[in-house]
């Protein structure tokens, strides 16, 4: 792969509520969901419409005398992300065409890595499970970010579980409680490097004593069934009852859950044209543009994702591996 690309991983600090917009059963909202695995994840589209809009109000904090609509149409902005259809109505009358290039940026979907689940000792576990940190071993080496994944993680029965030698999630020797389930672990020497490494680039100490491996199953069954669900209201001022229609039920992935997620930086599809304001200084090479996404998200590493942000949900926050100087 010739294009520079760099890992995100995304924290949830609040509940997040991807969003699939379609109703698949008791659930009037559940959240999105890979087709073969159940899996929920946040699509690329919903991130790169973040990142652009999170990035448009620190250019337009940096400029107060303007405002969004300017902000969005900033060179550095539209370079990474392609030009704006807003505010471009008149350009459009002489004859000026908003779709001369695309962005130089690309953003795969985000894939769930660690979801949190209650634990009997250790008031939570974060779980993952092998088929998870495969995907991110090859993610991983699309982006030449160097994680210590261990290759010798074998098939896990449902029963089983890998703690690395730090693990205080046990209540006996080797007995560990998640949920309803009881689950038999066992030490995996090579596991310990991954979790300081995760531990890290996430800035979570507690992850070193608190995360365990279990077997894909068992992890398909907590994303599908250990993720919140809230009913939603609206009273009627007169009878203080629920009003007509006004009773809906939100899926919500809880606190504590992870996702990782590609930026893939594609140059080439920048600013061609003569007649198009030239590509900034700032962002000559893939590498920069790269750095360019890092450095911003250092200065503002949080970001809202998803639905229900009125109510506080999808606070975020975002650390890329490598992206900033």
């Amino acid at each position: 792969m010739t294009n520079k690309a760099s890992m995100i991983f995304i924290h949830a600090q609040t509940s997040l509520h991807p969003g699939s917009g379609t109703a698949t059963g008791a659930i009037d909202l559940p959240v999105q969901r890979e087709r073969h695995t159940d899996w929920p994840l946040i699509p690329g589209s919903t991130l790169k419409g973040v990142l652009r809009d999170h990035f448009r109000g620190v250019v337009a904090r940096a400029n107060p005398e303007k405002d969004l609509i300017w902000a969005d149409r900033d060179a550095e902005l539209e370079h990474l992300f392609g030009p704006s259809m807003k505010g471009r109505d008149e350009e459009a009358k002489r004859g000026s065409n908003a779709a001369d290039f695309a962005g130089a940026l690309a953003v795969t979907d985000a894939r769930i890595l660690l979801f949190p689940v209650r634990s009997l000792a250790g008031l939570f576990a974060w779980v993952t499970c092998p088929a998870a940190l495969d995907r991110l071993r090859r993610d991983a080496q699309l982006a030449t970010e160097k994680f210590a994944i261990p290759k010798d993680i074998p098939e896990l029965k449902n029963n089983a579980a890998l703690i690395s030698s730090s693990c205080e999630l046990l209540v006996q020797d080797r007995n560990m409680v998640l949920e309803e389930f009881d689950f038999t672990a066992q030490e995996c020497q090579g596991l310990k490097e991954l979790v300081d490494e995760l531990s890290r680039q996430l800035s979570l100490d507690r992850l070193k004593t608190r995360l365990a491996v279990i077997s894909d199953d068992m992890f398909t069954h907590f994303v599908k069934n250990a993720t919140e669900v809230n009913a939603r209201i609206a009273l009627d001022y007169k009878t203080k009852t629920v009003s007509n229609g006004a009773l809906f039920y939100v899926e919500t992935l809880p606190p504590e859950t992870v996702f990782y997620s590609l930026l893939i930086a594609d140059n080439s599809k920048g600013k061609r044209d003569k007649d198009v304001k030239p590509v900034v200084s700032a962002m000559q090479n893939d590498q920069e543009v790269v750095s360019y996404v890092g450095n911003l998200l250092k200065t503002s590493p949080i970001l809202q994702i998803g639905g229900e942000a009125s109510t506080g949900k999808g606070i975020c926050q975002v650390t890329m591996c490598g992206g900033g100087k």
